[in-house]
């Protein structure tokens, strides 16, 4: 049977959960499954349910995908181990189709597409039609089957068929398929579906799923904790804009049944919307948990009129304190001065509440990975009293030093000329200076003959023929190094042997430094040969492996990201082997994807016990005192569509559709109403270069407006903005004002000069 649970809050979601759960399954030892949207909840839900309980053990948390694929795993006896229908595995099975001239020629949209293409751009096709074709297997589910059936008016249902044609066409519909008839058929033994499923505050459902879930609930108990913003029914609410547009279409008598409850939930809300007009439509046992926040702050009124649907230009203005400062807005002068900020307003609210603790708040960004490295300077780098218990929930491992950065650069090598620059950046690099056992004062020593013989470019005089310039190869690597070499063995000289003239390389000591050097170079050159070729993705990933072992030798602390990094390559490795990729690639599409799935987020700690700095996507809906929002930029967000131009759904959207748009916007309004105590929203809304003004997001944007309708005062958003200067020695900070102040003794002395 199918139980739906409502609730505002995620505390009262969890208690629901924890209530359930107090109901024990048959068997002792069988693990809990429960689906969640990410770690950021599971987390959150562990320590919830240990702070309640006394304990939280044997849960078994799923990511929505993952669950469907151990449902057919255990219910169905040929179901694979892995997916060869996920984008990544894809975008590998697609690229061999995109290569044959044939099959392109015959589709004169996708001929124009490719013309003159690159290899790479090849390759980025297919990444995308990767990405498009898992949506529509998702979203799209007829247009999928009506393609197998052979009606294919488009070239990306032609591409589909050719996809099946070849290779593995068991999908998760054909296994959703199989199990819906295994089950009508009353075939599946009991205790093969697991007792009890869970699912806990996903979003964004498609109807597909949302189908197979209430049919599997004919067979099992299956409960759906939804997090619902309002008591009232919302779901056929609608924004000014679309009332307008309503009206313009069908008359002043449509007027008589758009409803447009709160403007919030109408404008910001529309992916929620669709959820609930689905989840109504299942035949469920509903229970409903909603709370009010209260009005006594102007955080508090706006949760409050979004529970009880209420539009805030029909009711009074609340009564609130001169001095509330639940909602505050902070315009800076770009995303280092962003941090830097949010710095000096966590001391202070620390000082004001000593209740307050840094585990109390959550910091969401829109991109992270944008933010990482200030964070890592400003918080990382403040001491004593100022500094305060920080983790980034997630991070790139691209962002994790030295060893991707110069493993990638190694990569780019036939890219360039191998200049001095190239390899002098490569020789700064401690991993690399270990393998070859070479020290900081050997580096420097190196850097000196390599200024001293003048070496720009290029390996050797045979490369400078084959590119057909005239350079004296003296001042190529090998060239350099033979007049090094002959320096030794024939000491100071003016006489030129074999059209070199040999430099003295300095003390005889040097010998064995100058021989660790040609032998440095030499693998450089031999690597920059090898992946001048073309070759199989798994080879590729052979050469990957080998260049980690014989270019660096990371030490304890370095381990980790080494361990990540081979486990980032063999998941490329696994996914050319379930897509039976065993054509040659070329080193752009290689790098391509390596780079791409280097950057790809590494999970962290989400409760770390500091503050957390996370993607707003990634835990916007767990409940925190303090919930800030940095980078909520007029041109960031919301974000645009991952895929633009191809995606055939945008042309005829239905509901529960994804489109990034929505999601952002869904998510600033999940994160509104999880703050408890206090909302911080930042963004960069002036130019560290000329100061000229730069919009905020929109959802901000429609947050103030709200904000001054409900009060009915038109400056009141303005007064809990806070216009920050560039610079954070600025004397405005030192002069006693109430609304700007820092934390930084070390600027009191560059803005005591500013005054004088």
């Amino acid at each position: 049977m199918l139980h739906l649970h409502h609730a505002n809050r995620l505390e009262d979601l969890a208690e629901v959960l924890r209530r359930n759960l107090e109901t024990p399954l048959s068997e002792a030892l069988q693990p809990e499954i429960i689906a969640v949207p990410g770690t950021a909840i599971s987390e959150w839900l562990t320590i919830r349910l240990a702070a309640t309980t006394g304990i939280s053990a044997n849960m078994q948390w799923l990511l929505p995908a993952r669950l469907l694929w151990q449902i057919f795993r255990d219910t169905l006896a040929e179901v694979p181990d892995a997916n060869a229908f996920s984008a990544d595995v894809l975008a590998w099975r697609v690229l061999p189709v995109l290569e044959e001239e044939d099959f392109v020629s015959r589709h004169p949209a996708l001929s124009r597409y490719l013309q003159d293409s690159s290899e790479l751009q090849r390759w980025q096709l297919a990444r995308q039609m990767g990405l498009l074709y898992e949506q529509y297997l998702v979203f799209r589910p007829d247009w999928i089957l009506d393609w197998e059936r052979g009606q294919a008016a488009h070239w990306q249902g032609a591409l589909w068929q050719r996809l099946i044609s070849e290779g593995d066409t068991r999908h998760w519909l054909k296994w959703r398929d199989a199990l819906f008839e295994r089950l009508a058929g009353g075939s599946i033994d009991e205790g093969v579906l697991p007792e009890r499923l869970s699912l806990f505050a996903l979003t964004g459902l498609s109807p597909a799923f949302l189908e197979f879930v209430a049919t599997v609930a004919r067979h099992t108990e299956v409960h759906l904790y939804h997090l619902n913003f309002s008591e009232g029914y919302w779901a056929e609410i609608v924004s000014d804009r679309e009332r307008a547009r309503l009206l313009a279409v069908q008359g002043e008598a449509a007027d008589a049944y758009l409803d447009q409850g709160n403007r919030l939930l109408a404008t910001m809300g529309r992916l929620g919307r669709e959820t609930l007009v689905q989840l109504i439509g299942l035949e469920a046992i509903e229970s409903e948990t909603y709370q009010v926040p209260g009005r006594h702050t102007l955080l508090g009124v706006i949760q409050s009129d979004m529970v009880e649907l209420l539009d805030s230009r029909t009711k009074p203005p609340p009564e609130l304190a001169a001095d509330d400062r639940s909602i505050e807005v902070h315009v800076c002068h770009g995303p280092m001065r962003e941090v830097e900020v949010l710095h000096d307003r966590l001391l202070d609210a620390f000082a004001r509440d000593p209740d307050l603790t840094p585990a109390d708040v959550r910091v969401f960004i829109p991109r992270l990975e944008d933010y990482a490295p200030l964070i890592e300077s400003v918080f990382g780098s403040a001491t004593g009293a100022r500094y305060i218990p920080f983790a980034l929930a997630e991070h790139a491992l691209a962002d994790q030093g030295a060893l991707v950065q110069g493993f990638l650069a190694l990569l780019r090598l036939p890219q360039g000329r191998l200049d001095a620059r190239e390899v002098s950046a490569l020789l700064d690099l401690p991993m690399l200076q270990r393998r070859f056992a070479l020290t900081q004062t050997d580096v420097e020593q190196i850097l000196n003959w390599i200024e001293t013989l003048g070496i720009h470019w290029g390996v050797d005089e045979q490369e400078l023929e084959s590119l057909a310039v005239s350079v004296n190869p003296e001042h190529t690597w090998r060239g350099g190094t033979d007049r090094l070499l002959m320096g030794f063995a024939l000491g100071d000289t003016d006489s030129v042997y074999g059209g070199y003239l040999p430099v003295l390389p300095g003390d005889s000591s040097l010998a064995e430094l100058l021989g660790r050097w040609r032998g440095f170079l030499e693998q450089v050159i031999t690597l920059r040969q090898t992946l001048s070729g073309s070759y199989s993705l798994s080879r590729w990933i052979t050469i990957c492996h080998q260049i980690l072992d014989r270019f660096f030798a990371p030490d304890e602390t370095e381990m980790d990201n080494v361990v990540r990094l081979r486990q980032r390559l063999a998941r490329l490795a696994s996914d050319g082997v379930i897509a039976e990729c065993v054509g040659p690639l070329s080193l752009p599409v290689l790098r391509d994807a390596v780079e791409r799935r280097i950057g790809d987020a590494v999970g962290g700690r989400f409760m770390s016990g500091g503050v957390t700095f996370a993607t707003l996507a990634h835990g916007r809906c767990v409940p925190a005192r303090l919930i800030c929002l940095l980078g909520m930029n007029g041109d960031h967000f919301p974000g645009r569509e991952r895929v633009r131009g191809l995606d055939q759904m945008s042309l005829a959207p239905r509901v529960g559709d994804r489109l990034r748009r929505d999601e952002d916007r869904l998510a600033f309004l999940e994160a509104l109403n999880s703050a408890r105590s206090a909302l911080y929203i930042s963004y960069t809304g002036a130019s560290a270069r000329d100061d000229t003004l730069q919009p905020p997001s929109v959802v901000v944007s429609e947050l103030l407006e709200e904000i001054d309708a409900l009060t009915r005062d038109p400056t009141r958003s303005e007064q809990l903005t806070v216009r920050h200067p560039l610079q954070p020695f600025s004397e405005r900070y030192f002069d006693g004002s109430a609304e700007l102040f820092s934390y930084a003794e070390e600027m009191v002395t560059p803005a005591t000069v500013s005054i004088q």
